[in-house]
């Protein structure tokens, strides 16, 4: 789940949003926008172009933290899903175990098979039923997404439309009157194109953020704080970069700190005996929050990108020798290709790093 992985933070995606935002006339001035998302289908490259529909560099809802989405969307879109997910198939293993092999290997899907078991070695079975069942859902999912388009309740928007998918569901403008007849219409069309009779239900927003209530003066000053470092960044990486070695070989959070500090010309300090955090604005005014808010907003998208600057280096250089053997460097020795290793697992292995 997002919220147990410690490298999740949606200030990474906000980022990604206000830099794919739409203001259309009808809502210049408010505190609304269109995020231009496209998808793709599949998270992975996949020859077979089936499966589910990720949207491309994380740019959606989707992404997005439950109860994240849902203060966002609560009062403002619909969401539709399926309501069966249930854990009784886990004890009914050995029952479905015969299903499973008569459809996988059933001719539509000799594909999917024959791609699965050229590129896994384990549980080819799962594997194969997985990406089956995705397709089998993606198929649901558009043909939800066709009848509502076509009864007017999905709405064109330039090149794009007014909807998310959210994997096995969708998510349309709440303005729009969704009846229980108006699911079993959908569920009737579905049935009819796929096949397939699944129960339809509107999903509730019942877990959002409990904001307070100056949320909008906080929030509207972070990403201008962050768009303003955002031009400095390629001046301070060539001044610093030596700074930036020693924390990748070393890597402490007192280092990291440290460059903070420099990187943000000591605007942003915390006072241990109020154990308050402390920035200077845009307006060279000194605010104070209990949280660190600025550097939850600033690590994992300036500092982020000052290291993957690094790599990058690193990565280029590597590609161009096969071996490391002599070398004055200390990063060039700690990541050097390793015997028999290729340069993609080296790449992903430094990335790591």
């Amino acid at each position: 789940m997002r919220r147990e992985n410690k490298g999740y933070n949606a200030f990474m995606i906000f980022s990604k949003f206000l830099n794919n935002c739409i203001i259309t006339p009808d809502i210049e001035g408010t505190e609304y926008g269109y995020i231009k998302v496209t998808y793709n289908q599949g998270s992975k490259p996949n020859p077979n172009k089936k499966g589910r529909w990720y949207s491309n560099k994380s740019i959606g809802l989707a992404p997005l933290c439950c109860c994240v989405r849902h203060t966002i969307c609560d009062g403002i879109l619909v969401d539709g899903v399926s309501p069966y997910k249930s854990s009784v198939l886990k004890e009914l293993k050995d029952e479905i175990k015969p299903c499973i092999d008569t459809i996988i290997n059933l001719p539509e899907y000799s594909s999917t098979l024959e791609y699965v078991k050229k590129t896994y070695d384990n549980n080819i079975e799962g594997k194969t039923i997985s990406r089956i069942l995705r397709m089998i859902e993606n198929g649901i999912l558009e043909s939800y997404f066709n009848f509502f388009y076509n009864e007017g309740f999905i709405n064109k928007l330039n090149d794009g439309y007014e909807v998310s998918l959210i994997f096995d569901g969708f998510q349309i403008r709440s303005e729009h009157n969704i009846t229980d007849d108006t699911l079993n219409e959908c569920r009737k069309y579905a049935l009819d194109k796929t096949g397939y009779d699944i129960e339809l239900k509107i999903k509730p927003f019942d877990n959002p953020l409990i904001l307070p209530t100056n949320y909008n003066i906080v929030l509207d000053k972070i990403p201008s704080i962050v768009d303003k470092y955002t031009t400095y960044i390629t001046e301070f990486y060539d001044k610093n970069i030596q700074s930036i070695n020693n924390i990748i070989i070393n890597f402490t959070d007192h280092d990291i700190f440290k460059l903070i500090s420099v990187f943000s010309k000591d605007k942003i300090v915390y006072d241990p005996n109020t154990e308050r955090w402390f920035y200077c604005n845009l307006f060279n005014v000194w605010k104070e929050y209990k949280d660190p808010i600025i550097i939850k907003a600033i690590v994992p998208t300036i500092i982020h990108s000052l290291f993957e600057r690094r790599n990058k280096y690193y990565v280029e250089i590597l590609y161009k020798i096969s071996l490391i053997t002599n070398t004055d460097d200390p990063l060039l020795k700690l990541y050097g290709i390793k015997e028999s290793e290729s340069i993609i697992e080296f790449t992903f292995r430094i990335k790591k790093k």
